[in-house]
C-alpha cells in the first residue's frame, strides 16, 4: 500500500517538472505574449 503512494508521488513530481519545462518553453518562444495571470 505504501509503495503505491510513493509511486504516485514520483509520477506527480515528474508531471510537475514537465509542466514547468513546458511553461519555460512557451515563455521563451513567445516573449510578447506572456500571460502572468495564468501561471502566477
Amino acid at each position: 500500500m505504501l509503495g503505491h503512494v510513493v509511486d504516485l508521488r514520483d509520477k506527480v513530481e515528474k508531471l510537475t517538472s514537465q509542466v514547468e519545462q513546458l511553461t519555460e518553453v512557451v515563455e521563451t518562444t513567445r516573449p510578447g505574449q506572456r500571460r502572468r495571470g495564468l501561471f502566477g
